[in-house]
């Protein structure tokens, strides 16, 4: 996927091209691909063998075939087959650009998964809309490939997705939105290498998954069973977007790094860094860049436990401006896992905001910075929560931002084919300081409600439902800061799998 989106003669991003390209080749791959799966005889493949620990001496795989291209890719899950015991253990430590998890439940195999979905839905309190009483029919086409490689060294996880939707009737532009991320580990007995890079064009601020779908997530985001996504990025790496503007097309860049080393078996230091810019095709946002470092220390006070020492800096510079924001800080950390079960990440400590060159003087902020993540599975239910506080990049309309967010997903498989998910966020946003005696103060929230079930060997289907809000400050500082009405979004989606295990 070297190109995730083409300008057309209008200034439009137009995502009708990657829709062709992925459909072609689905064309050109999937006789192939079934070529395999039919000279293959079914009672001789053997299930994919768990990664060997690090150290050991067992074949690495590299002289081995790669494994076709449906294995790996459950039809659906097995409520029983939930063994944490059987779970790889997570690799992030507390300083990681990577949120903790609870390791790998579906255990190491390869994966290649195309799939191609068609969206029907609605959205009321649309901007430019009377209140809540304008309601757009939507069509959304698109499509999303999942890969994963994995070797004794080494894993290679690949995640796209994107599409275009089409209003009815035609009263908001029909833009794409495109999602690539590629991740790359390298681990050796004492040394870890993670490198990443992650690009999002967008119409919409992704908070709350408006840009493509709503909050329901139904455009496609909400995973299926043993979809290959990479972890979750620490939202102190990766430019903000929890403020809702006007229909404006932005791009998203991150590019991150981290190195880790084992001192001892209780003991590791970790380097990370990421490089972020957030740009807007249409003239009257804040286009910004931005650089964020980060050391750590952390020491195991047993097997399940273990505290660390954090220190940050932080730099984002605003383009066609001088104005540019410094940020300082210090955390203790505390996390415990349970691999297959729990992981608990929670790290404190004071911030110093620095605001140079802007029309209200330089500004010097004390505050408090955390970043917290839970996540916790059981055989059926899987419960995620995150919060974050202290400085963000300001989403395109303001300088910076002292902010608070948090977002919450719970999901229940309630048999092997129906699964249902909820999720909701509240994001907080004031700016550093009132420029021309006005201060600026932004609440957002969402909550959506997503039911989805396994049809065959290659239909998903998904239904749901979503609601955001945002409520803005008196004076808009940018060219639109979207609207105040309740946005409702329903649809369902169908998501067709090219190959699908039997």
């Amino acid at each position: 996927m070297t190109r995730l989106w083409f300008r057309s003669q209008d200034g439009v991003v137009n995502g009708w091209k990657t829709i062709g390209a992925i459909a072609l080749a689905l064309v050109l791959w999937g006789p192939s691909l079934r070529a395999q799966v039919r000279q293959a005889d079914p009672r001789s493949v053997n299930p994919s063998s768990p990664i060997q620990p690090i150290g050991t001496k067992k074949n690495d795989g590299y002289n081995k075939p790669p494994i076709p291209s449906e294995r790996g890719v459950p039809k659906g899950r097995d409520l029983r087959g939930h063994d944490p015991s059987q779970a790889e253990p997570d690799q992030h430590t507390l300083a990681s650009v990577e949120d903790t998890g609870v390791g790998s439940l579906e255990g190491s195999h390869n994966r290649f998964d195309p799939s191609v979905m068609f969206t029907q839905g609605g959205q009321s309190g649309y901007p430019g809309s009377t209140a809540q009483t304008g309601l757009a029919s939507m069509t959304l086409l698109g499509g999303r490939i999942d890969f994963d490689r994995t070797w004794k060294h080494y894993r290679l996880v690949a995640f796209y997705n994107g599409g275009e939707t089409v209003y009815h009737p035609n009263i908001l532009q029909n833009l794409a939105y495109h999602n690539f991320d590629i991740g790359h580990e390298i681990t050796w007995s004492r040394w870890m290498l993670r490198a990443r890079y992650d690009f999002l064009a967008s119409p919409q601020a992704d908070f709350g998954g408006q840009g493509m779908g709503g909050p329901g997530m139904w455009g496609g985001i909400s995973a299926g069973p043993g979809d290959a996504l990479p972890a979750v990025i620490g939202t102190n790496f990766v430019p903000s977007e929890t403020i809702l503007t006007g229909q404006a097309m932005r791009l998203r860049h991150t590019a991150l790094g981290e190195v880790d080393y084992a001192w001892s078996r209780r003991s590791r230091f970790t380097l990370a860094g990421s490089y972020g810019m957030l740009h807007f095709d249409s003239s009257g946002y804040l286009s910004s860049r931005g650089f964020t470092g980060q050391a750590g220390y952390e020491y195991s006070v047993g097997p399940k436990n273990t505290i660390g020492v954090l220190g940050t800096y932080g730099r984002t510079d605003f383009d066609g401006t001088r104005i540019f924001a410094d940020t300082y800080s210090a955390e203790l950390s505390f996390g415990r896992k349970i691999t297959g079960r729990l992981a608990l990440q929670f790290a404190a400590g004071p911030q110093q905001i620095r605001l140079l060159n802007s029309s209200a003087g330089d500004t010097r902020i004390w505050t408090w910075a955390t970043r917290d993540a839970l996540t916790y599975q059981r055989r059926r239910t899987g419960l995620s929560l995150s919060f974050m506080h202290g400085f963000a990049g300001g989403s395109g309309v303001l300088f910076g931002a002292r902010s608070q967010t948090f977002t919450a997903t719970l999901s229940r498989q309630f048999t092997r084919l129906w699964m249902a998910s909820v999720s909701s966020g509240y994001a907080i946003n004031s700016g550093l300081g009132s420029f021309s005696g006005i201060s600026y103060s932004y609440n957002t929230w969402f909550s959506g409600v997503n039911v989805g079930h396994e049809m065959g060997r290659h239909f998903h289907v998904n239904f749901s439902y979503g609601i955001q809000h945002q409520t803005n400050a008196a004076v808009c500082p940018v060219v639109s800061c979207g609207t105040n009405a309740n946005q409702h979004t329903f649809g369902m989606t169908v998501r067709w799998h090219l190959l699908r295990a039997e």
